[in-house]
């Protein structure tokens, strides 16, 4: 700490060439921070703030009365003095504070009057603060508000609450409504109150944002009980198709076999193959409802997630659906697969229905061919499936996925075209996306993610290398 000492500087000092400078051309250097110490040994720390008739002013930071007595002294004034013009400087530094201030701040008497307001009040709300003086707070306030925020701020005064934050709105110069957010601390003075000190803060902007947010609340609560309502009617025809529609299709199809085992030779031809046709019209009608009921339950159930080991699953369904006669041609080429989390009896569906697809779609080609792998992109495991069989025109795409829609007629395949659309909703319930290519007549490859995440282990490394296919 650099030092005077009975008012000469000490020639060691390097403030000395600096603060001697000064007072010999009379510039002063303000916020310049120097060491005094008086002449029994008291330090204080000083500021030169201004020029005070020439000789630089000293704030002195540490008021002890040595310090301020060596400050009255190298000034050339009195004591008190010297404190006045330092308190003074203090006024004048914390008015601007206020002047300054970003939020509205104003003073009270203790009936609740105006008799200060810094100039925020006109550049957020368009009052001089001059026309303000005088008149109770609560003119500013919106008029059905008026009744409750006074009576919450005389429950403040009566209680002599020291602090209070409150929220309302006030009418600006221009009329328009204002939302604010108010702290209010009392002026006391002996256990009595003089008059309060108030910041106010405009939240008008986070009030809206508040409010929007609410709306929204408002309408997503209203689509979710859309949404419930939904299910439950969802259901409710679901108990009706399980019980009601099933039953009557078993008895028609079990009347219709009857008629075909017990009077079939007596009758025409033509009746032959209208029975022939109720036959088979009921089993059709029977699939469809088996296959709309398992997709409506798909949405349903409660996922339980794993680590599966996805080439022990795929083995086992290609040894359940692939025929293993001499006269099958079908080849299906398994590459190294990745583990992966994930409901194993769910993503048992998805690769039961892709590998019946390929089997039935690939099953006119000569050699059949289908293979099976997965690659690594974007924090992802992407399974695929590619086969040789009849493929699809990519023009029709957007049906793929659809319930019942079919870009093959049941003439050329059979099926009801819920497969696909139940292979979607697994996938996504997983979080995951499922996509296809494909040329007509030259195949098809469809492709679904899994987001990589793990239970109790890591899954194993995955291929980084991302197959091109109808390039």
């Amino acid at each position: 700490m650099n030092s005077v000492q009975g008012g000469n500087f000490s020639k060691n000092s390097f403030r000395y060439c600096l603060f001697g400078f000064i007072i010999g051309l009379g510039f002063p250097i303000a916020g310049t921070l120097f060491g005094i110490r008086n002449l029994q040994g008291d330090i204080g720390l000083a500021e030169i703030i201004q020029l005070h008739l020439s000789v630089p002013l000293l704030q002195i930071i540490d008021l002890t009365p040595a310090v301020l007595a060596l400050a009255g002294l190298i000034l050339g004034l009195k004591t008190d003095q010297s404190l006045n013009i330092l308190n003074e400087k203090k006024d004048e530094r914390f008015k601007m504070l206020i002047e300054n201030a970003a939020e509205v701040i104003y003073i009270t008497d203790y009936r609740g009057n105006f008799n200060y307001f810094n100039r925020r009040i006109q550049t957020v709300y368009g009052f001089d603060p001059a026309e303000l003086i005088g008149t109770h707070f609560t003119s500013l306030i919106e008029p059905s508000m008026i009744k409750k925020v006074a009576a919450f701020y005389l429950n403040q005064f009566d209680k002599k609450i020291p602090e209070t934050i409150s929220d309302f709105q006030i009418i600006d110069k221009q009329g328009k409504k204002r939302w604010v957010e108010q702290t209010v601390i009392l002026n006391m003075n002996n256990d009595r109150v003089e008059g309060f000190q108030c910041v106010v803060r405009d939240i008008d902007n986070r009030i809206e944002q508040e409010q929007e947010i609410l709306k929204l609340n408002a309408q997503l609560n209203s689509k979710l009980n859309e949404l419930e309502n939904a299910n439950q009617e969802l259901s409710a025809f679901n108990h009706t198709v399980s019980h009601d529609l099933r039953s009557p299709l078993r008895g028609i199809s079990t009347l219709a076999e009857i008629l075909q085992m017990e009077f079939g030779s007596d009758l025409p031809e033509e009746a032959k193959g209208l029975l022939s046709r109720i036959v088979t019209s009921t089993i059709k009608i029977h699939t469809l409802v088996e296959d709309l009921l398992e997709f409506s339950k798909v949405g349903r159930i409660e996922m339980t997630k794993e680590n599966v080991s996805m080439k022990d699953l795929i083995d086992k369904i290609v040894f359940e659906l692939v025929p293993r006669d001499p006269e099958n041609k079908t080849s299906v080429q398994i590459d190294n697969l990745s583990d992966c989390v994930c409901d194993k009896q769910l993503i048992y569906q998805v690769w039961v229905n892709f590998i019946s697809n390929a089997l039935k779609y690939s099953a006119k080609k000569e050699n059949p061919l289908i293979r099976i792998g997965n690659y690594f992109k974007n924090n992802e495991q992407v399974y695929y499936i590619k086969d040789n069989g009849a493929g699809f025109d990519m023009a029709y795409y957007k049906k793929l996925f659809g319930v019942f829609s079919r870009l093959h007629t049941e003439q050329e395949f059979i099926g009801t075209g819920v497969g696909l659309s139940i292979v979607k909703r697994i996938v996504e319930r997983h979080g995951g996306n499922v996509w296809a290519e494909g040329n007509p007549g030259i195949g098809a490859t469809f492709f679904f993610s899994l987001p990589v995440i793990s239970l109790n282990e890591k899954s194993k490394p995955l291929s980084k290398n991302i197959p091109v296919f109808y390039s």
